[in-house]
C-alpha cells in the first residue's frame, strides 16, 4: 500500500485541491523515489481474498491449523471482513483488461498456449465433469480482471460500492487531455495508468 500512498502524495502536494504546492513542487523538492516491490498496479492475491476468503497463507496451512481457522474464523467470515476494509481497495488490480488481458489473449500468453492468462479467474472441469459445476450458475465462469472486479462489487454492500466509486479508480487512460484533467481528480491519484 505504500506505493499507492506515495503516488497519491505526489499528486496531492502539487494540486490546487490538495497541498497547493504548485506544479513544480515535486521537481523542486524530491530528488529520487525508490520503490522496492511497490504494488503500483495492485495485488492479484488481494482480489482472490475478496472472492474466496483464501490467501496463500491460509491454503498452505497444516490440516490442524486449517481446522482451527475454519472453526473460529471461517471463509465466509473472512470474505465479509475483507469486503469491509476500505483500505483493501487500494490493492485492487489496476488497468483492467488492457493491462491484464481479455477473453482471447494476454500479454504473457505464449504462442502455443491453449488457455489464455487473460482469464484472471479460470474454472476447469474435474475428471468426472464435462463443464465445471460453477459455470452452471448465471454470471459465473472464467472471468477477466474487469469481470472479476464487477462480480466482486456486485457482491458487496452498497456502502462499500459507494466508497469505491467516490475514492478509487482502476482504469486505463490514453487521451492526453483526459490525463491532464485526471491530475485534478483525487480518485485517480493512486492509479499511475490514469494520471501524468
Amino acid at each position: 500500500m505504500g506505493a499507492t500512498v506515495a503516488l497519491y502524495f505526489l499528486k496531492w502536494v502539487e494540486a490546487e485541491e490538495g497541498g497547493k504546492g504548485g506544479p513544480q513542487w515535486v521537481e523542486d523538492h524530491i530528488e529520487t523515489i525508490i520503490s522496492v516491490g511497490g504494488t503500483f498496479l495492485g495485488v492479484p492475491k488481494a482480489m482472490v481474498a475478496f472472492l474466496s476468503g483464501e490467501m496463500k497463507d491460509t491454503v498452505t496451512m497444516s490440516p490442524a491449523a486449517s481446522f482451527v481457522l475454519e472453526r473460529y474464523f471461517n471463509k465466509r467470515e473472512r470474505v465479509k471482513l475483507f469486503r469491509s476494509w476500505a483500505g483493501s481497495a487500494s490493492m485492487w488490480i489496476k488497468g483492467g483488461d488492457v493491462i491484464w488481458g481479455n477473453e482471447t489473449h494476454a500479454p504473457d500468453d505464449t504462442e502455443d498456449c491453449g488457455h489464455t492468462h487473460g482469464h484472471f479467474l479460470s474454472f476447469r472441469p474435474k475428471e468426472d465433469e464435462k463443464v465445471p459445476r460453477v459455470m452452471e450458475n448465471p454470471g459465473a465462469g472464467n472471468l477477466t480482471v474487469t469481470g472479476a472486479n464487477d462480480w466482486i462489487l456486485s457482491h458487496t454492500p452498497t456502502s462499500y460500492q459507494r466508497m469505491i466509486e467516490s475514492n478509487y479508480s482502476f482504469g486505463f487512460e490514453r487521451d492526453e487531455k483526459q490525463l491532464k484533467a485526471n491530475n485534478h481528480d483525487f480518485r485517480k491519484w493512486t492509479n499511475p495508468l490514469e494520471v501524468q
